[in-house]
């Protein structure tokens, strides 16, 4: 889009009303200037050049489609839509102009005035801009989000009585049009002991989450039910808020802070979990950390995660954690922990192929080491399967 609109301020040089201004080497000058500004990230250098020249030709159309174009380009819409209205009104409604002001109504949200004018562009010429306009609000119109499923198990090692456990996870995340997100999932577990004298036990997790979803900050609330389980930890109630920051400035690509209430019938525990993403290229690396309060007691935990992205069709990711969790709960992954033991330190990694621009296919694997109330050591090797449909 942004080379479309920089398309269309070099046509409007060639169209200036001006001729006083096309016989000034100044006046060329200022679009130079303009454009290096850009590159180098200066939009404040570019509008105050543009400016300058306008306050010496304040009615020049070609001066006024630039300055629109470096306020869109900083993502100032407003003052974008009010500069393109008035190369509209200067040139007679050039389609070029039009165009500009319908992109400036369509990135604040107002996607029936910009439909409304692109339309009438159409009418009069055929625009890739105006069309690619009217797709835009099209795609935006339509419900959005993820739908994935997966089977996984678990082999523990030295546990003093669990042998392995089967899961079955379904869950869904969907942006509905407007600023409305909601999700949900459901795992059942199935866990069985070393010796077959000792029952085993199934386990049911439902998790939801609804709130905001801009288009820089997520602001969503969270609950999960836990029923089922072993004797000694039993159901479990949680609830949490989630605050994700997006699409910042510089390397750090988004933040996420989220905090949990999680409630056992025989202690309660209150975490709060922020992290960073860096992005670097193709790489990211997400650093978090963990913090858990009990009645008497605080763990703290650090995290740390790689992922490589192979063009749009393959992913990577490994990373790990160390410090203590107990009965952890990460609601914005719908996952809870609520083993008897304690996590140590973890591993982890995992794999995502896209067959076809819908549906994908990814795979994780975890290696936890455990301690037990008693201080005995053990561990567990994790393996998930699944695949996932985008909207």
């Amino acid at each position: 889009m942004r080379r479309t609109l920089y398309a269309w301020s070099c046509l409007a040089l060639v169209c200036s009303y001006g001729t006083v201004a096309s016989a000034d080497p100044d006046y060329y000058e200022a679009f130079k200037t303009a454009d290096v500004a850009v590159k180098a990230g200066k939009f404040d250098a570019a509008v105050r050049t543009i400016q300058t020249a306008l306050a010496k030709y304040p009615d020049d159309y070609a001066l006024t489609m630039k300055l629109a174009w470096v306020e869109f380009q900083r993502e100032y819409y407003i003052e974008a839509e009010r500069l393109y209205r008035v190369a509209s009104d200067l040139s007679d409604g050039s389609l070029d102009a039009r165009i500009g002001l319908g992109w400036a109504l369509i990135q604040q949200d107002r996607c029936t005035d910009g439909v409304t004018i692109l339309r009438d562009v159409l009418a009069e010429e055929h625009d890739d801009n105006a069309d690619q306009g009217l797709l835009t609000c099209a795609d935006r119109a339509r419900v959005h989000g993820t739908v994935w499923g997966s089977l996984g198990g678990s082999l523990y090692r030295e546990h003093p009585w669990l042998h392995m456990s089967g899961a079955a996870f379904v869950g869904f995340k969907l942006r509905p049009p407007g600023t409305f997100a909601i999700g949900g999932a459901y795992r059942f577990s199935a866990l069985s002991a070393t010796d077959v004298r000792i029952p085993g036990f199934i386990q049911h997790e439902i998790y939801l989450e609804a709130g905001y979803a801009g288009k820089h900050v997520d602001l969503l609330g969270q609950g999960a039910l836990v029923w089922g389980g072993d004797a000694v930890v039993g159901g479990s109630r949680h609830v949490g808020t989630s605050l994700r920051l997006k699409y910042l400035s510089g390397i750090v690509s988004e933040v996420l802070i989220e905090a949990t209430g999680n409630f056992y019938r025989d202690l309660w525990v209150i975490g709060l979990a922020p992290s960073a993403t860096l992005t670097f290229g193709p790489v990211s690396i997400t650093a978090g950390m963990s913090a858990q309060q009990f009645v008497h007691e605080t763990l703290l935990s650090a995290s740390l995660t790689a992922s490589l992205g192979m063009g749009s069709s393959v992913s990577f990711w490994a990373g790990g954690k160390y410090g203590p969790e107990y009965r952890a709960a990460y609601l914005s992954q719908f996952a809870v922990f609520n083993a008897q033991e304690r996590s140590t330190w973890a591993i982890l990694a995992g794999a995502r192929v896209r067959t076809s621009p819908q549906w994908a296919i990814f795979v994780n694997y975890a290696f936890l080491r455990l301690e037990s109330p008693d201080g005995l050591e053990s561990a567990v090797h994790n393996l998930s399967i699944g695949t996932a449909f985008t909207l």
